[in-house]
């Protein structure tokens, strides 16, 4: 009796939750289209357009939430309280198992709210000003739009092309759409000035670490010789750049490691031959 009061009850929340739940999908997918399509318009008016977007998101999610809760009240309050509650009391079933049926209903409806920023939809940390945002177009080699369900580290990196900035490296990245030559990519370039470039949204996989593309996030440094040594200027703002990152996804020192560490390449060339240099680094990030 149990499993055909479960089946009852689902179907009568499914008429409304279904269509509900329908339009959430819809919203989300519409969404994610128009986000891939604007690499087209400026770093301001996309920074606007997604704020827009994500907030309607948000809003419609939270409409849902609060309407699911609604849903439920009713049901338990028409279903077992009301006129029809004295029809329901009618059946061979218990009292526990009306309630039980219920129960099952709200918690497989519900259970999807109860951690709203799971993997794969935490809110993305809010673009301070000085990081320069100029996102890549959508290609296959790279930016593939691929999501990163999480983020368990932090890689650092090195241009490994001396004397280049990061205006160029990142041209670098934008004409591989029509190159090919190669799969490549940071989520972050900083330059021989300090500046900073982001070229990869934090919530999609960029191509710079290897197997740990998809639980990390790349920062790509420019150095002005072979040495590999960076700038005062661009140590700077490699150290702000992580500690703020650290900050917003929660990790520690132990979580942000070289691509040397990933897969042996020396990588980035003065942190890997002077670990001394590393160690320092990481000393600077608990500053």
């Amino acid at each position: 009796m149990l499993s055909k009061l479960i089946r009852y009850e689902w179907k009568a929340v499914a008429r409304v939750c279904i269509p509900m739940y329908g339009g959430l999908i819809l919203a989300a997918m519409l969404t994610h289209f128009l986000l891939g399509n604007l690499e087209r318009f400026s770093s301001t008016l996309y920074d606007i357009i997604t704020m827009a977007m994500s907030t309607l998101c948000f809003g419609l999610f939270m409409a849902a939430f609060v309407l699911t809760l609604i849903i439920q009240i009713q049901r338990f309050s028409k279903n077992l309280l009301g006129d029809e509650g004295y029809l329901m009391f009618t059946l061979p079933a218990s009292v526990s198992q009306h309630i039980t049926a219920k129960l099952v209903v709200a918690v497989l409806l519900v259970i999807k709210w109860i951690d709203p920023f799971a993997p794969g939809e935490r809110p993305l940390p809010e673009t301070l000003d000085w990081i320069t945002v100029e996102l890549l177009p959508l290609n296959e080699f790279s930016r593939p739009g691929t999501p990163l369900e999480e983020v368990n580290g932090i890689v650092i990196h090195y241009v490994g092309n001396p004397g280049t900035t990061a205006a160029q490296n990142h041209s670098f990245f934008t004409n591989l759409a029509q190159t090919g030559e190669t799969y490549a990519s940071s989520h972050f370039l900083v330059g021989l000035d300090g500046e900073v470039l982001q070229n990869v949204p934090l919530n999609e996989v960029a191509y710079c670490s290897n197997q740990r593309n998809d639980d990390t996030i790349s920062i790509e440094c420019c150095h002005p010789d072979d040495s590999g040594e960076f700038t005062s200027a661009t140590y700077e703002s490699l150290v702000r750049l992580t500690r703020w990152l650290m900050e917003e996804y929660g990790l520690d020192t132990s979580q942000v490691i070289r691509h040397y560490d990933v897969t042996g390449k020396l990588c980035p060339k003065a942190f890997v031959e002077r670990p001394e240099a590393w160690e320092q680094f990481q000393a600077d990030l608990k500053k």
